[in-house]
């Protein structure tokens, strides 16, 4: 930006919270900070006390060390108040940073109490994600959504039977259809902003196959790409309308695109039948977002109810008649023990 004599350089840059801040802050290498006037801002993902947060972290101390041999003064007040604030968390990860040489010129720095153009803000605000995913978020993890099946398990077998079934969604990401992510935008209201942003992120993709004899690509029309920022968050939008049949009995869980879900029933014919329902209502579901499960994958394990087990003559945690459940009339497999997020987890929970 050019101000009379002056050239002012603005970096808007975001630093991935788990990213490497070292060869994050060395993308910075070619600039002169010392002899230029600049201006940095964006959500860096540091803490420090020195912008707001109760501790430092290595992140933050690294961040500390390039903004004073950098020559540049931190701009934020945290009397203002976080920038970042959400329904499980707040904080300060958005930073500006100016040349020492100009601080004197800055006026002032707050935080805008108006709505910004930050999807997860949007997204939180308005309950988009629902909390029975575990993927792609702050706050979430595999532990978090292990625990949270175990401890259903815990309070609903003592008097009802129980399956848990581990579901595969057939290549999941390479199979996400763009008209139908589309009429989803339609339908939670997503801003224009965010449409058009993702919108001339999908289109004119290719996909290259190379050896050494040669080399042919095809145009994309499908796929959620991976490996940037944007596309998990994309991914939850799209999957989320299968989550939404949670209903307190039927509980279904996904972890990006590894489902889980688990029905009870009083009698083992009660939950055959319960099961049997809670699955093509899933099966259904993804079939509208033109997805299908892969069936030979597809798993399940089932809990007796501690009433029945002491009504057992030999007090046995395996029903006498094994459920049959079924994908699209497939049987899939029904097992003593299966994994969840590379967790196993058999009938006793052992």
């Amino acid at each position: 930006m050019h101000f009379n004599n002056l050239i002012l350089n603005v970096f808007n840059c975001y630093f991935p919270p788990h990213g490497d801040i070292i060869e994050q802050l060395n993308e910075f290498s070619q600039f002169n900070f010392h002899n230029s006037f600049n201006l940095v801002v964006g959500d860096l993902n540091c803490k420090a006390r020195s912008w707001g947060y109760d501790s430092d972290n290595d992140r933050g101390r690294k961040m500390t060390e390039f903004i004073a041999s950098s020559n540049l003064h931190i701009a934020n007040i945290p009397d203002y108040g976080p920038t970042f604030v959400s329904p499980i968390n707040v904080g300060f990860p958005d930073l500006t940073l100016i040349s020492s040489t100009i601080y004197n010129y800055l006026k002032n720095w707050g935080i805008l109490d108006m709505e910004t153009h930050s999807d997860h803000k949007w997204l939180d605000q308005n309950n988009i994600i629902h909390d029975k995913q575990y993927g792609f978020l702050e706050g979430k993890s595999c532990d978090l959504a292990i625990s949270d099946i175990v401890e259903t398990i815990k309070s609903r077998v003592p008097n009802e039977h129980l399956a848990l079934v581990s579901l595969d969604i057939r290549s999941a990401f390479d199979n996400m259809n763009w008209p139908v992510l589309f009429n989803i935008f339609n339908d939670i209201n997503l801003p224009t902003f965010y449409r058009n942003f993702i919108y001339y992120y999908l289109c004119e993709r290719k996909v290259f196959y190379v050896n050494e004899v040669f080399e042919t690509s095809r145009t994309c029309f499908r796929g959620c790409p991976q490996g940037s920022v944007i596309a998990p968050i994309i991914w939850n939008i799209y999957i989320n309308k299968v989550l939404n049949i949670n209903d307190g009995e039927l509980l279904v869980q996904a972890f990006a695109d590894d489902l889980a879900l688990m029905v009870g029933g009083n009698t083992a014919r009660i939950l055959e039948m319960n099961t049997n329902i809670a699955l093509d209502k899933v099966s259904t579901l993804l079939d509208t977002l033109r997805l299908n499960l892969s069936v030979q994958k597809c798993q399940a394990i089932v809990f007796r109810s501690h009433i029945s087990q002491k009504l057992s003559r030999r007090n046995s945690t395996v029903l006498n008649r094994r459920p049959t459940f079924k994908i699209n009339n497939h049987s899939i497999k029904v097992t003593d023990s299966l994994k969840i997020l590379g967790i196993t987890i058999d009938n006793k929970l052992t």
